[in-house]
Parts: C-alpha cells; sequence; structure tokens
C-alpha cells in the first residue's frame, strides 16, 4: 500500500510539471503546493508531515535565483495527506513582469534541513491564462509500461505529452479536438 501511494505522489508530481501552475502578475495572495520527502530515505519516497528550516530562491526568467526573505511554507494536512504542502508565494518581486512582457516563468527551489530538494515552475502573467493553460495541456501516463519493482517505483517508458500553443487564438478548442481524435 505505501509503495502505491508513493506511486501515485510520483506521478502526481511529473503530472504537475507537466501542467504549469498560472498565477496572475502582483498577485501575492496565490499559494503553490508541493510534496516533500524525507532527505534520510534512501529511495526519497517516504513524505515528511513538517518541513525544518526552509529555504526558497526563485529566478524570474532564467535571472540570477534571489532568496526569499521570510518564506511561508505550511502542511496542509499532516495527518490524511502528509508531505503535501503549501507556499505562499507573498513578495512582490516573485510576481512582477518587465515592462513589455506578458509571461515569464517564475522557478521556485524549495529546500530544506529535512526534506529533498524540491523544483517548480509557475508561469506568471499579464492576463490569467490559467484555465487556457489547462484546457489546452494534454497529459497522458502509459499506466500499461509502469514497473514496480521491491525498492523503488520506475516509470519505464512513461509517456508525458505537454500541448499547448500560446500563439494559436482557438488553442483550447485545437488542444480538445486532439483528445477527441486520440480518444476515438
Amino acid at each position: 500500500m505505501k509503495r502505491l501511494v508513493s506511486m501515485i505522489l510520483v506521478v502526481m508530481l511529473i503530472c504537475s510539471m507537466a501542467f504549469a501552475l498560472n498565477i496572475k502578475a502582483g498577485d501575492t495572495s496565490r499559494k503553490v503546493c508541493f510534496v516533500a520527502y524525507a532527505k534520510t530515505d534512501a529511495n526519497g519516497i517516504t513524505p515528511i508531515t513538517s518541513i525544518t528550516d526552509p529555504n526558497v530562491f526563485y529566478s524570474i526568467d532564467g535571472n540570477t535565483p534571489v532568496k526569499m526573505t521570510t518564506p511561508t511554507v505550511t502542511a496542509i494536512d499532516s495527518t490524511n495527506t502528509p508531505g503535501l504542502f503549501a507556499l505562499s508565494i507573498d513578495e512582490p518581486n516573485m510576481v512582477r513582469l518587465p515592462t513589455g512582457v506578458n509571461q515569464v516563468d517564475l522557478m521556485l527551489y524549495i529546500s530544506s534541513t529535512n526534506g529533498i530538494t524540491v523544483p517548480l515552475q509557475v508561469a506568471v502573467s499579464r492576463d490569467n491564462l490559467a484555465k487556457a493553460d489547462v484546457n489546452s495541456c494534454v497529459v497522458g501516463v502509459d499506466w500499461s509500461r509502469i514497473e514496480e519493482p521491491n525498492s523503488v517505483v520506475r516509470l519505464k517508458n512513461t509517456t508525458i505529452r505537454r500541448v499547448f500553443d500560446p500563439n494559436n487564438q482557438n488553442a483550447e478548442g485545437n488542444a480538445l479536438d486532439a483528445i477527441r481524435r486520440n480518444v476515438q
């Protein structure tokens, strides 16, 4: 059972990386969720219930990383969902766009003394594109090709595909049509 839960968490992490999180520029009231695993576990599959001494660095559009002054990391529910945490995106520079730019990538690098470092990617955009991003992304996990060896969960020959064309005026409709064609 523990192995199954760990495999599900790994797949959730991979899928969350395929779907870009999106925050509107200037919105410092948002939180991003992530899963943290114990540093002491050689396999990296044991979730932790609390984070000790969190350090968060962020980079806007590939620029020099900046350390968050006071990162706020909270456990969502350490009993029912151990390892699931929320980071408050509460520093104005994290969600500030350069002049003339409509969207940038905010890369987060979350580390702690007791957890494995977690990288996250968040899109910061002038307009809230979250609905369009989610509806125009296609993620597929080929469950028939997942192996579950005795000690480590491996996603052998797993296909994860992201389709998103921000220049296409009808990206949402085209992605949904592609899904329908693949299902039929």
